[in-house]
């Protein structure tokens, strides 16, 4: 079962979010990942969350659209527990991941931790 946002947990999660940031880029990587060797882009990531994000907990997001539907899920590695959910197949594909990214701040709500990080791979919803 996924908690929900209402009134009450919207005013806790927005003051927890006054230190959030949100990183579009990952440093020392400036090139499009299509032009990166796949293997050393994982390496690297790899090391950066160990160096800077050892101590966070940590979350996935993705959101996806094919001929058959949209969806939106949550992975959570340190409970091996995968989020999914169904949307709506008039949902804009631009949509799908930022849904992806609300429903894990959701589940974040059901959480005994101070620290997380949220990874997801879509710059766009980001910056929305």
């Amino acid at each position: 079962m996924t908690p929900t946002i209402n009134s009450e947990t919207s005013n806790n999660l927005l003051c927890s979010l006054a230190d959030f940031i949100i990183a579009t880029t990952i440093e020392g990587l400036n090139n499009p990942k299509r032009k990166c060797n796949r293997g050393n882009m994982i390496n690297y990531c790899e090391r950066i969350l160990y160096d800077k994000y050892n101590s966070f907990y940590k979350l996935y997001t993705d959101g996806s659209k094919d001929v058959s539907g949209s969806g939106a899920a949550v992975f959570d590695p340190q409970a091996g527990i995968s989020l999914k959910f169904k949307i709506d197949s008039d949902t804009n594909i631009m949509h799908t991941e930022p849904i992806a990214i609300s429903e894990c701040l959701s589940y974040i709500l059901s959480l005994e931790c101070d620290k997380f990080v949220i990874l997801s791979d879509s710059k766009s919803a980001l910056l929305h």
